[in-house]
């Protein structure tokens, strides 16, 4: 006889065991009793191992911070050069760290892109905290403010009954780009649109689309919450 055969008859008094064991007691209950704890602590593990960042719960804090060269100044643009050293604390000098780290002066048009995190209070009873990713984006060379919203103003915003805009549906061509879209549409959906210009703020179709590029005539589409299409062409500023 194999191995196979041996196994198979082994597994099939098994469910036999534990399927009388279930009708005269009970066991799958107790069972799931005692092995749902483990179950919770790996999956909280797991949860913990998937954030690759120390996480502050009391303030808005950056991830990553990049230069785009996207000044229609350059000849060659949308190339992305990540900048080390960047946080919260020092971001209002970002512009002079590149150009110390680089030896190259930003131009006119240039962008500062802002990977952040924002914490939300009480949205999920296990966790308590939930760290939502936003993106936001500075021009050269305005001031950069950061971080564009405070957080008591966003966490009230978050848990309070109004409606809520936002972007439900984004793509171009047959790619979807709806997660990409949603992140730098901010934490109030809107693009920064709120914001008054000398935040330095523009958040434009050519951070998710390379405009240079000879395939890039098709329409970026917005569907909002209301189920309304919004279409942008190269170069334009999204605002829904």
């Amino acid at each position: 006889m194999s191995f196979g055969y041996y196994a198979f008859k082994i597994s099939g008094g098994l469910f036999k065991l534990i399927y009388n064991l279930n009708y005269y007691t009970n066991f799958s209950s107790i069972l799931t009793y005692i092995v749902s704890p483990v179950i919770n602590l790996k999956k909280n593990y797991l949860r913990i191992k998937c954030i690759p960042y120390i996480q502050d719960n009391h303030k808005i804090t950056t991830t990553l911070v990049y230069f785009r060269n996207l000044s229609p100044l350059r000849k060659e643009i949308h190339s992305k050069k990540l900048i080390y050293g960047i946080n919260e604390n020092n971001i209002k000098n970002t512009w002079k760290i590149y150009e110390q780290e680089t030896k190259h002066k930003p131009k006119i048009g240039d962008i500062i892109e802002v990977n952040y995190i924002v914490p939300y209070e009480k949205l999920n009873p296990q966790y308590h905290f939930t760290h939502t990713p936003y993106t936001v984006t500075y021009v050269y060379p305005s001031n950069i403010k950061f971080p564009p919203y405070d957080l008591e103003t966003l966490r009230s915003y978050h848990t309070s009954n109004c409606y809520k805009n936002g972007v439900l549906f984004a793509n171009y061509k047959d790619k979807d780009v709806t997660e990409e879209t949603i992140k730098l549409a901010g934490p109030l959906g809107n693009f920064y649109s709120d914001l008054p210009t000398r935040y330095g703020i523009r958040i434009t179709r050519n951070l998710l689309i390379d405009d240079s590029s000879e395939d890039s005539k098709a329409d970026l589409i917005i569907t909002n919450n209301d189920g309304e299409d919004y279409r942008f062409t190269a170069n334009n500023i999204l605002k829904i």
